[in-house]
């Protein structure tokens, strides 16, 4: 497993969404690539931060995975719309 593959499975592994013969395969890569460790160890440690402070309140976006980010942003999207139609079916009376 070359660089560009480990770093593409990255927050899947961080996540814990990856396969596990993924898993192995980064770990494997992370082993012997310090650089490639060293992205792991950042982007670990914000997940970690990410999680301890959403038990607190809601994270900045720009602090948020872009998964989180495209998920809140969609729910919110999806919450709007919801809030429209409801709004629309209300009679006037």
């Amino acid at each position: 497993m070359n660089c560009q593959e480990a770093l593409s499975l990255l927050y899947d592994v961080i996540d814990k969404e990856a396969s596990e013969i993924d898993a192995r395969e980064v770990e494997k890569h992370l082993k012997n690539c310090q650089d490639c460790a060293g992205v792991y160890r950042l982007e670990q440690s914000v997940n970690e931060l990410i999680k301890r402070s959403s038990s607190l309140r809601t994270p900045a976006p720009e602090l948020m995975p872009s998964r989180a980010r495209s998920s809140i942003s969609l729910t919110k999207s999806i919450g709007r719309t919801a809030g429209r139609k409801q709004r629309r079916q209300i009679p006037f009376v």
